[in-house]
């Protein structure tokens, strides 16, 4: 059985950004060669979208989004942020980690499985909003 992934759904601005980061930026911001090869090849075939029409339900970069753990009934909170804004903080996810990439183009009520270690986990985007601080450097 084949299992067809998504098209990821990106700003022109947060597309012309990562590309650049991937391309340019420092290779401890992934897991592995991997890792950086997935997201150059996801960004490649991206549907790119202009800043001004970008539907406000769909997770960019620097949005605030809370998933909700369906089986606990726990939710969890993240912003998604450039690997050098992460500051060690829990709820600041790097765009780059492969949990923060499948983060970013998530529509709000989507749902998704992961497996953390060999745990899966099944989520719904119970939440999504903008933050555009200047604390980010955008």
């Amino acid at each position: 059985m084949t299992m067809l992934k998504k098209q990821l759904i990106i700003t022109q601005t947060d597309h012309d950004k990562l590309v650049d980061l991937v391309k340019n930026g420092e290779t401890s911001w992934f897991e592995d060669a991997l890792q950086k090869k997935i997201i150059l090849d996801k960004l490649a075939t991206a549907k790119i979208i202009p800043d001004s029409d970008f539907p406000r339900d769909i997770a960019r970069l620097y949005s605030t989004i809370t998933l909700r753990d369906t089986i606990v009934r726990i939710n969890h909170t993240y912003t998604l942020v450039l690997p050098n804004e992460t500051d060690g903080k829990s709820d600041r996810i790097s765009v780059f980690s492969p949990f923060g990439f499948e983060l970013l183009g998530k529509g709000l009520g989507s749902s998704f499985t992961w497996i953390f270690k060999t745990k899966r986990k099944y989520f719904l985007v119970a939440d999504l909003t903008r933050s555009y601080s200047e604390t980010f450097a955008y």
